[in-house]
């Protein structure tokens, strides 16, 4: 078991850990004499705490400066103690002490009271999600042992504890300098009845083995084989907590997406019938579905983490620059990485004042606070109450983590004071945070208090039975309007932000959600392609499916245009995407079947083929050809075969500048290599952008030769 000492400085918390290291004999042989040894030679009183503090600085100030780790073993169990720094210098070091323990002892001095780092590091324990605290009245033979000075201590700090909701589990009167209460009964203390320290850190509960907790697994990749006709796709992460086993029902939050496990595999050993915690493994599953890496998969039939896209943290910062609302950071939670902001800070422990602040706009280098965050879209977690793994976080900015916290619970509209549509309109839109909703897919309109929301629609598809649930949202959230847009979604308007909650809700019931706004991969557009058009000569829909799995709200300096078409008709104008995708066929002549009739040549928009039927010749150009597959298609004698692939244009604009993309690429053949090329190109834009500036506009400032020699390599590979 793993706990923590706190209290404020001089309070004699490392005294405490001394005793009861020395009297239970746990201490390493010599020791003990060594450090009394210590003491004589440099004429100075032996004290307990000098078994912990072994820095120099520390023995020389008498303070602890860092966290000292301890171990002893009883016959119950092994514990962990952790000796936290008390001095306000030295907050900071208490916070990361006491991140990961079970159980607190919070000291406080007899004789001086209750000090007000005393409430803080209270405070910052209840922060931390501890709800074991037990409180040792220490130094009590400095008031003689009294029971009112206890009893006085006793009634004033567990009111404070329960206004920071924690409900104490005991106060024990001790002395650690004279050994009072520690491990045996004390006979100044006759008027006390409770348990010895000792027999008090038995009691405490232990956390659940992380194999006794639900499943969670955080995905981390999906890998597709195809040699030999291998046709797997393994989803691969490392098991958090909790067991998986053939056969099990799974679910993956927060796309809800659900299927069975159909085998567990690993890299180079053969699949086997169940994996748990601490194992990296590779599921793969009965039917495909198309998830992506961040997303959480859990048992179906076990207790479900929270999904919300506001949360409620605890956080301590170390950023150079303060933590601000309406700016943009990274949240790193398990294998999700997504956009953050900051929307409201509830309070602040000052690290270096140490008083409470309930009015500040900002959080500063070593505050402690407590605030609500919200994400660009739904993630999947747990409050640090039920499972640690999945419930702690860290804050990135520009490219270096400065924060870092738990997750108290999911916020919901009504959570905050004041009406839902109040709340709604403070978290999200009214306080300058108009971009979080325009990342949520929502858009302004001229009439007052009215939203514009616009669903996520990969490639235009909708289901019928979904068509029918927008145009119930629209009939009873909206005025019963729907607006089909160019960029193949559908937008509702007359939409208020007090019903903004329960909209998501039930599109997320559907299997729908918003779209994407702000500096992101936008909506992924396509054609019907071949699989419904005849003049179609790739599979769109999957494709399209797969991009919006892949790259759909990624984070880029601006937004970012993704189209895919079918054939040169171009319907889908794959040019005028920031990335266009247009299919092609590269055609090869049969001359054993031609008997040279000329419709090829005639159907030709490129002059790529010419033919001369007296002579009985064919001549193709294929510098000329556009890969439009028309040859292949209108041949009568299958004189032409062709090959599928894709042609994909860079930098093409659709808006306020148009501008044609370039081909930079030849004719691709792989999906695999096409999705290559599609990260290589959006890894470009991140490095290489800045914020405002369209892709086209990057590749003319930093030249098109330096994405080209990135291209070049991919294709390479």
């Amino acid at each position: 078991m793993n706990i923590v000492i706190v209290g404020h400085v001089d309070h004699g918390k490392s005294t405490v850990i001394g005793r009861l290291l020395a009297d239970t004999g746990s201490l390493p042989e010599g020791k003990l004499a060594a450090v009394k040894g210590y003491c004589q030679k440099n004429a100075r009183p032996f004290e307990y705490a000098f078994l912990l503090d072994a820095l120099k600085d520390e023995q020389a100030q008498g303070i602890t400066i860092d966290t000292a780790r301890c171990f002893f073993k009883t016959n119950k169990r092994d514990y962990i103690i952790i000796d936290a720094p008390g001095h306000i210098e030295f907050l900071k070091n208490m916070v990361t002490g006491a991140s990961r323990a079970e159980a607190a002892l919070l000291v406080i001095d007899a004789q001086e009271g209750i000090k007000e780092n005393s409430k803080r590091h209270g405070q910052i324990v209840s922060m931390l999600g501890i709800r074991q605290v037990v409180v040792l009245v220490n130094k009590m033979d400095l008031v003689n042992y009294g029971q009112d000075a206890f009893n006085l201590i006793t009634q004033e700090f567990t009111e404070f504890l329960h206004q920071v909701n924690i409900q104490p589990v005991n106060f024990i009167p001790i002395s650690a300098f004279n050994g009072d209460n520690i491990t045996t009964r004390s006979a100044n203390t006759l008027w006390y009845s409770g348990p010895t320290v000792l027999e008090q850190l038995e009691g405490l509960a232990n956390r659940k083995t992380t194999t006794e907790l639900p499943l969670r697994m955080p995905v981390q990749d999906i890998y597709k084989f195809t040699a030999g006709g291998d046709k797997r796709r393994i989803v691969a992460g490392t098991i958090l907590s909790g067991a998986i086993s053939s056969g099990d029902q799974v679910v993956f939050l927060p796309s809800h997406k659900k299927s069975i496990v159909k085998s567990i595999e690993g890299f180079n050993i053969q699949p086997r019938e169940r994996a748990a915690a601490g194992e990296a493994v590779g599921i793969t599953l009965e039917t495909q579905i198309y998830i992506k890496p961040g997303e959480l998969m859990v048992k179906v039939n076990e207790k479900q983490p929270a999904v919300s896209s506001q949360i409620k943290v605890n956080l301590f910062w170390v950023g150079k620059a303060p933590l601000v609302k309406n700016k943009n950071y990274k949240l790193k939670i398990g294998t999700t990485r997504i956009a953050v902001q900051l929307v409201e800070i509830l309070n602040i422990i000052d690290a270096t004042e140490l008083n409470v602040n309930t009015l500040k706009e900002q959080v500063e280098r070593h505050d402690v606070a407590e605030c609500i965050f919200e994400t660009a879209s739904p993630i999947a977690f747990d409050p640090i109450s039920v499972i640690e793994l999945t419930g702690r976080f860290v804050i990135v900015d520009n490219y270096e983590i400065s924060g870092g916290g738990i997750i108290i619970e999911a916020v919901s509209s009504s959570a905050n004071p004041g009406t839902k549509e109040g709340q709604v309109r403070e978290i999200l839109g009214e306080k300058g945070n108009q971009q979080a909703l325009k990342r949520n897919g929502l858009m302004r309109q001229v009439q007052p208090n009215y939203w514009v929301l616009r669903l996520r629609m990969a490639g235009g598809q909708i289901q019928a039975e979904q068509l029918l649930k927008v145009a119930e949202i629209a009939q009873r959230y909206g005025q019963g309007s729907l607006h089909l847009t160019a960029r193949q979604s559908i937008e509702i308007p007359f939409i208020k932000l007090a019903d903004l909650e329960v909209v998501k809700k039930e599109f997320l019931a559907a299997g729908l959600q918003p779209g994407a706004g702000g500096a992101r991969v936008r909506t992924i557009t396509a054609c019907q392609g071949s699989t419904i058009c005849a003049r179609g000569l790739i599979e769109t829909t999957a494709l399209a499916k797969e991009f919006d799995q892949r790259y759909y709200g990624r984070e880029l300096p601006h937004k970012f245009k993704l189209g895919i078409t079918g054939c040169s008709n171009n319907c889908l104008k794959a040019e005028e995407n920031d990335l266009g995708v247009k299919g092609g066929m590269q055609p090869e002549w049969v001359e054993s079947n031609c008997n040279f009739c000329g419709i090829c040549a005639a159907l030709c928009r490129s002059q790529a083929i010419t033919v001369d039927k007296e002579k009985a010749a064919l001549v193709y150009r294929e510098t000329n050809c556009h890969y439009c597959g028309r040859c292949v298609k209108a041949c009568p004698r299958q004189a032409w075969k062709g090959s599928e692939g894709f042609l994909v244009y860079f930098g093409g604009l659709f808006g306020n500048q148009i501008a044609i993309g370039k081909q930079l690429l030849p004719i691709i053949f792989s999906t695999e290599e096409l999705h290559q090329v599609v990260e290589t190109t959006l890894a470009f834009f991140k490095k290489q952008g800045k914020a405002k500036e369209r892709f086209r506009n990057t590749l003319n400032r930093v030249g098109w030769k330096l994405l080209q020699q990135e291209l070049d390599e991919v294709v390479r590979r």
